[in-house]
């Protein structure tokens, strides 16, 4: 649910995305919460000038109620 929201981010946005290596500007990480994960980052790589490449995600789940 969350996904085309974050790939229109990196699509859109992706000189605001911050840094994710100071020496290398073309790999950015967005950081993130939705309805249906508490929080995700996730890495993505721009390889030319209009082509972003969504490397990897990381996601952390709400808690499950008891």
């Amino acid at each position: 649910m969350e996904l085309p929201t974050i790939v229109d981010e990196f699509a859109e946005e992706f000189e605001s995305i911050p840094v994710l290596f100071a020496e290398r500007d073309d790999y950015r990480i967005l950081v993130t919460g939705g309805r249906l994960v508490a929080a995700s980052a996730v890495i993505g790589q721009l390889v030319d000038a209009e082509t972003v490449v969504l490397l990897g995600v990381d996601i952390e789940l709400h808690d499950e109620p008891e």
